[in-house]
């Protein structure tokens, strides 16, 4: 017998009672603690009542596990010695697990939104359950052995998933495993908080302190450039008070832009940044002012604006009124995570509204109002968190107070969004950013294409809301697409 076989018997989860055979005794262990090993793994040690037996390994026959009743030829072990327990058995001969089977049905209701209702009955064909004639949509399954979790949402709460379990010929539960009502109990509780759902619409708002961390602190004036008997004039401008660097950079292939950077040489102040962006800048120095004309190299469309350094204050031309600058300077870096120059143009016209507002208002997509809000006022931009609210005005999307901005590009030729989602921090960010996202606005399916499977957009405002790591967000929302694919459609 090897070393290896004679520990099998002695280190077994659980302990049974074995019997020692060499060619001279028959020792039996009715427990671990009486036996010894050498470190080599070559001689052990048996302990009985009445002596310990030393024994080579190699000498050790065969061993055989003790019965658990005596044999009628009498007691293998010392009158003395309690008998072995018999080994605890199931009897899984009358086990047949129901999975049930899965229905799904595709629905489109009078206000357009598009859902799939779901039914599971057991092998027998008998229906357990049912969301047929209510606004649930679902948008996973796993299965098991005896049923299924159901992973759905509600069209007047489709921010929360939520999950069902299932259990064919036992009823379910509505997400504890610790609790089971049969089926029409389980199916009268679906109803029941379809109706209070309907009744009272659930839209989620951003956390207490998300519209006071949005707005960024007021900035104390620049300091005068001027002789303090001087105070009291209007300061004239001093163009060689402020720099002007610029920055020859690649952001495309054979695409170079010019951005620019203005610095307050007196208070060591930057008060326009745009290094980094892909805004090529024209300037024009003027004696009271500079005159800024920016394009994007891959946009149609150009913005030119009249800035005032020493004010801090710009205008956009032709018509526009002074805006702070810092306002401005904000606007032109976060533009990459949106397209239409137009609504850029709007924002800077409208001017400062405050964090109650949104940031920009992008043009309604298929009646979807698509809303990008400020983020928290000392996190690198560009960030915008994005809101995406249904033609009933129910909120699909609000990333307001996450750590996840968006870049979102409607298709004006479809009834898709495309959304990049975009990490406070820059480790981990560009994972994420290959995770290209396509939104169907009236079923509310978020797809990918290097990902198989769906899953829902309450899902994504789920996942990122609970979070602050790329890698953990990734991992759950491989899951959820996985939970998508098993339902087959």
């Amino acid at each position: 017998m090897t070393p290896l076989d004679f520990v099998g018997f002695w280190h077994a989860n659980p302990f049974r009672p074995f019997r020692i055979l060499t060619a001279s005794h028959a020792l039996d262990v009715l427990s671990p603690l009486q036996v010894a090993m050498s470190p080599s793994m070559q001689r052990v040690t048996v302990t009985l009542d009445d002596a310990a037996h030393a024994l080579d390994v190699a000498d050790i026959l065969r061993c055989e596990s003790l019965a658990p009743q005596p044999s009628p030829a009498g007691p293998a072990h010392a009158p003395d010695t309690p008998a072995a327990p018999a080994p605890f058995q199931i009897d899984l001969s009358a086990y047949a697990p129901d999975p049930g089977t899965i229905s799904l049905l595709s629905v489109t209701l009078a206000d357009g939104n598009a859902l799939s209702h779901v039914a599971i009955a057991d092998r027998n064909g008998t229906p357990v359950f049912s969301t047929a004639g209510t606004r649930w949509d679902i948008h996973g399954v796993e299965r098991f052995e005896n049923g299924a979790s159901l992973f759905i949402h509600h069209l007047d709460d489709p921010t929360t998933p939520r999950r069902v379990l299932v259990w064919p010929g036992s009823g379910g539960s509505l997400d504890s495993f610790a609790d089971r009502a049969d089926a029409p109990a389980l199916n009268a509780a679906i109803r029941d908080l379809d109706a209070q759902l309907a009744a009272r619409p659930v839209d989620p708002a951003p956390p207490e302190d998300y519209f006071k961390t949005a707005s960024p602190a007021p900035k104390p004036p620049p300091k005068p450039f001027r002789n303090y008997w001087e105070l009291d004039r209007p300061e004239p401008f001093n163009a060689a008070r402020f720099t002007l660097d610029t920055d020859h950079t690649e952001y495309g292939p054979h695409r170079w832009v010019e951005a620019i950077r203005i610095t307050d040489t007196l208070n060591k102040e930057v008060v326009l940044d745009l290094f980094g962006t892909s805004w090529d800048c024209d300037v024009t120095r003027e004696p009271d002012s500079h005159a800024l004309t920016l394009s994007l190299g891959h946009h149609p469309g150009s913005l030119s604006l009249h800035i005032k350094p020493h004010a801090r204050t710009a205008r956009l031309l032709p018509d526009g009124a002074d805006i702070p600058l810092d306002f401005v300077n904000r606007h032109l870096r976060n533009f990459s995570l949106y397209a239409p120059i137009e609504a850029l143009r709007a924002a800077l016209r409208a001017g400062p509204r405050g964090s109650d507002h949104p940031a920009v208002i992008l043009p309604d997509h298929r009646g979807h109002r698509i809303e990008l809000w400020a983020g928290h006022a000392d996190w690198p931009t560009p960030f915008l968190h994005p809101r995406i609210l249904a033609p009933s005005g129910r909120v699909l999307l609000d990333l307001r107070g996450s750590w996840w901005a968006a870049l979102v590009e409607p298709d004006q030729a479809d009834t898709t969004l495309t959304m990049l989602l975009w990490f406070r921090d820059e480790p981990g960010r560009n994972e994420v950013l290959s995770q290209r996202l396509w939104i169907d606005a009236p079923s509310r399916r978020v797809t990918c294409r290097t990902l198989p499977g769906f899953t829902s957009l309450g899902v994504i405002h789920h996942l990122a809301h609970h979070a602050r790591d790329p890698g953990y967000f990734l991992r759950d929302l491989r899951e959820a697409f996985a939970q998508g694919a098993a339902l087959g459609i």
